[in-house]
């Protein structure tokens, strides 16, 4: 096919995709923007309810219809569920399943491109089976690496059957698509030994959308009056925006604290299984004065909370996992707010490393963090401003979805 400049006909499968409405997850979403601007038309294929959106969309039926920003969005009808019930996650992903497979959807009868969107790699088989009737090229883009995150993170077994789906349906992903796309930039070794011909893969990092940072709202009044209450008293702001789960290793911030100035402050803004979990670990280490959780903000307000923080944290638990690389949106915020940041995570050529923009840490290694926070604490504002300035070009220089659709396409086509 001789793509050019004609416009594509493109249609994305993934169970979790949100929009700036709805909440996480945003990936799916830039991508479908980006190319709806610059003509190209998108339809995602989405669950109606998923547990990582702060809002998910009212089914009207089993099948819902949604234009937003110019992207057409199919939901399909799906269980609700809460975070930690296993089996309620499982059954969401059988009913959207059975439905992308066996349920007669609203979609074209040409398109050009499909894309099969991790996490869970069940999405490979409707993609395929679209790709296949309409003579389309086929994307696995990995957003994680399933089953390998359930083995490293989850405490499953690989005698889990449904671990050996998920191996099986990985395995024929990486055979069938005409291109794999992942965020892990270091995991193409791992997904040859999984099928893939090298010469189809291609790293991904999660990236920015620059229109979406122009409207930045005022924080609420609680968020406004802390920060302003810590000025005040000359503290040192160490911010963090973000999930409190398991993999962010929150803890280690919070068992830094001691070993540093009472000066030393940490906001949190999130929400997450572990938010009373670590509410609890500063009390019992004697600084929960020092650590202030907030309610969850809006992604429109993530830049102004950045804007009072002084430095900006970000965690990893310590996993082989992530020798394969991670990207995490949460740190093109962070560059966005030329903030210089404290990386607490072992994934190689991670953009805190690229760019010179903070100091890195051993993952879930308490003494290390508190021994950045006291460096960055004493260096001086005119230093810390130009190491967040460096995070800042790189992020424009290298992370902009716009720039990397534009490169997918011309990839995927052979152009």
């Amino acid at each position: 096919m001789s793509i050019g400049t004609q416009p594509l006909k493109i249609a994305i499968f993934s169970q979790s995709a949100g929009s700036p409405s709805h909440g996480m997850v945003f990936r799916n979403y830039a991508w479908a923007r980006e190319w709806v601007k610059q003509g190209h038309q998108v339809t995602i294929i989405a669950g109606q309810f998923v547990h990582t959106r702060s809002t998910n969309p009212k089914a009207k039926n089993r099948i819902t219809q949604e234009d937003i920003h110019g992207v057409h969005y199919i939901w399909l009808w799906g269980n609700r569920y809460t975070q930690a019930s296993v089996l309620g996650r499982v059954l969401s992903m059988a009913l959207y399943m059975a439905q992308c497979l066996f349920l007669k959807l609203p979609l074209e009868k040409n398109y050009d491109l499909v894309i099969a969107s991790s996490p869970h790699p069940f999405v490979i088989f409707p993609a395929h089976q679209l790709a296949k009737k309409c003579k389309a090229k086929l994307i696995y883009d990995v957003r994680d690496l399933w089953p390998l995150t359930l083995l490293h993170l989850g405490n499953t077994t690989k005698a889990n059957p449904l671990i050996r789906l998920m191996d099986w349906a990985e395995r024929y992903a990486c055979r069938h698509a005409d291109l794999v796309t992942a965020v892990p930039s270091n995991c193409k070794d791992y997904l040859v030994t999984q099928g893939l011909s090298p010469d189809r893969f291609m790293a991904v990092a999660n990236g920015l959308v620059i229109e979406e940072h122009e409207q930045v709202q005022t924080l609420p009044n609680t968020h406004r009056a802390l920060f302003d209450r810590l000025k005040q008293e000359n503290a040192f702001i160490i911010g963090y925006a973000g999930a409190l789960g398991t993999a962010n290793a929150m803890h280690i911030l919070i068992e830094a604290l001691p070993y540093t100035a009472e000066i030393i402050h940490t906001v949190i803004v999130g929400h997450g299984a572990y938010r009373d979990q670590l509410i609890e670990r500063a009390k019992q280490l004697q600084v929960d004065h020092r650590v202030h959780i907030l309610e969850p903000v809006l992604r429109d307000h993530v830049q102004s909370f950045l804007h009072h923080c002084d430095v900006a944290y970000l965690g990893l638990k310590s996993s082989p996992l992530y020798a394969m690389g991670a990207s995490l949106t949460k740190l093109n915020d962070y560059l966005l707010a030329a903030k210089p940041v404290i990386y607490a995570g072992e994934d190689p050529l991670n953009p805190v490393e690229q760019s010179g923009c903070g100091l890195l840490c051993r993952a879930e290694n308490s003494k290390d963090v508190a021994g950045a926070i006291e460096r960055l604490q004493q260096m001086p504002v005119e230093e810390r401003q130009a190491m967040g300035q460096k995070g800042h070009d790189w992020l424009m220089a290298n992370q902009l979805v716009s720039d990397q659709v534009k490169r997918i396409i011309k990839t995927v086509f052979k152009q």
